[in-house]
This record gives structure tokens, sequence and C-alpha cells, in this order.
């Protein structure tokens, strides 16, 4: 084994893209499922399946590597600052040479692909509750009920969609545990706007041969669709679990079957997705404190070359219009 690797989120930020286009390189052998969750913990119905020391089994959870090969999950749940310091307090005892990434995205429209995820193909909100009230909702504790419909042991969850865009408060705690030369940040919409200089970049920080993504084909991931059945997109969920070592090697057969899924069962999102300017506002002063220290963070580890507007200034590439 050549060394290990960690993508830490953010959810609804590209991790499922980035997981796809690391374990295509020969180099790297991707985790059977991608979300492994392995060092994450008891809380909030996870499993609490970490053991101290234990490489051997963490390592039975990617099948066969090479000994030239890294290994590679992608686990965006990491990111909740709940779970965070012990997350990676287990990562730095069990692979203390791994490299962890981040890909972060503009938190707003983070958060509102995570609302859009749970009006329609989650069946976690109600589907006529708007954006705006969402996000009230996360701010104010969901004192109006609308994550009644949503187990107590997980409404935890749905409340931090909003604490997750504090992505310095999360990240800081990495770096209490995990050295700088082993930290990557990277951004969503930078990795969708030029997929190939992100990617050859981020290969030369993995010291993996970066000529391999200059003519790799790059296609969106886990992009947000209405199904117009969900019993079919639900199935299809539980197919691409079981099928996901395959898919890792074979993925234009993903491709195929994604393709073919989409074109049945792709309808059409409705919903009110907008916010108010007060709103807007309200989101802009609650992200500010920790934009302004993560601007400064990522300057000290290795990262895209250049920031989004998002994290650069208040503008229009920062709201939801």
């Amino acid at each position: 084994m050549k060394g290990n690797i960690i993508i830490c989120g953010a959810p609804r930020a590209g991790s499922t893209a980035l997981y796809r286009y690391l374990s295509a390189h020969p180099e790297v052998s991707g985790s059977n499922l991608k979300e492994l969750n392995y060092f994450l913990g008891g809380e909030n119905s996870y499993q609490d399946c970490f053991e101290e020391a234990n490489i051997d089994k963490y390592l039975a959870l990617f099948g066969h590597v090479n000994k030239g090969q890294h290994t590679l999950e992608a686990s965006p749940s990491y990111l909740h600052r709940w779970c965070a310091d012990r997350v990676a307090s287990r990562v730095s005892s069990l692979l203390p040479h791994a490299k962890v990434i981040f890909i972060l995205r503009n938190p707003i429209l983070r958060l509102r692909s995570q609302y859009i995820a749970d009006i329609t193909r989650n069946n976690k909100i109600d589907k006529n509750i708007s954006f705006e009230a969402y996000v009230q909702a996360c701010l104010m504790g969901d004192e109006d009920g609308v994550f009644k419909s949503i187990p107590e042991d997980q409404r935890k969850l749905y409340l931090e969609g909003l604490s997750i865009g504090k992505y310095y408060e999360t990240i800081s705690k990495y770096m209490q545990h995990i050295g700088k030369s082993q930290v990557y940040i990277m951004f969503s919409e930078k990795l969708m706007k030029n997929s190939k200089q992100e990617m050859v970049a981020l290969a030369r920080f993995l010291e993996v041969d970066e000529s391999f993504y200059l003519e790799f084909k790059y296609e969106l991931e886990n992009k947000s669709i209405t199904p117009k059945n969900k019993f079919i997109y639900q199935f299809s969920l539980v197919i691409n679990s079981y099928m996901e070592p395959i898919f890792n090697k074979v993925p234009q057969l993903r491709s195929f079957l994604r393709k073919v899924h989409d074109g049945l069962n792709h309808g059409k999102t409705q919903g009110d997705f907008g916010l108010s300017d007060a709103m807007n506002d309200k989101m802009h002063e609650y992200y500010h404190d920790s934009h302004s220290k993560l601007r400064a963070l990522v300057k000290t580890v290795h990262s895209s070359d250049e920031m989004p507007s998002w994290l650069m200034q208040r503008g229009k590439d920062s709201s939801v219009e």
C-alpha cells in the first residue's frame, strides 16, 4: 500500500465526482462503498466500527489493494461539526500520514441542494415547505416544526445543514490533529469549471501520475434530480451500493445505467427555491466571520490556485436568486 486518501466533504459539494475521478486512477483503490463513515462513531444511528490501531480491519473495506496503490474513501459526514474532532483524532491515530481533502461549495447553494434532495428524493421534508422556511428552521432550531417528520435522533443532522457551511470551524479542528502538509482544500465551482486543471494539481499533491487526467473524461456526478417514481430511485441507490466496486472499475457502465435511469425517471422539480433579500443578508452575516478565517487558512495549506467569488467577497455569485 502506497498511502491513504480521505475526502472529508462537504456534503452536496462534489465529493461524489471527486471520488469517481480519483478512484478511476490506476494508482488509487477506492473503497467498496464510497461513504465508509469508518471514523465517525456511534451517534446519529451510525454504527461505530472503528478499532484503535486495527489497520487490517480498515483495509478490508477496500478489496484488493496493490502495493503501489493509495486507498481512497469519501465520507462527507466527516465535515459535521459534532464529529470532526473525533474523526480527525482517529484518522491521525490509525493513518498518521493520510492525505485529507476538503471540497467546498458556496454554502448557500450547498444548502439549497440539500433542501432539494430532502423534499424531492429523501421524503424527509414536506414538499410544500419553502427554501426560506427551511433556512429559518436551521437558524432558529426548528421552532415551527419543519423537521418534525424526521426521527428525533436524526434531526440534528438536518438542523446542522446551515452550520456545515461554516467550514473554518470544522477544518480548523482537523488541523489540530493533522499536519498542514497533509491537507488539500479545493472548491466545487473550480472543479466543475476546469476539471482537468484542478485534477492535475490534486494529482501532484497526492504524488500520483498527473498525466492520467489530461485525457480523462469528466462527467457531472450525483446531480440533483426529481424522480418521477421514488421507489425506482431508491432501488437504484441500493443497486449502486452493491455494484460500487464494479462501477469503480468500469465507470462507463455506471454512466450508461445512470443515463437510462435519468431518461426514464427524471421528473420536474417544483418548489420555492428563492430567498428574500432580508434572508440573504442574514445568511451572509451568519457566514461572514467564518469566511474571513477560512480565507486565511486556505493560504497556509495546499489548495486550488484561486479562491471562488463567494469566499472572496459578497456579490451576485454568493446569493440565491
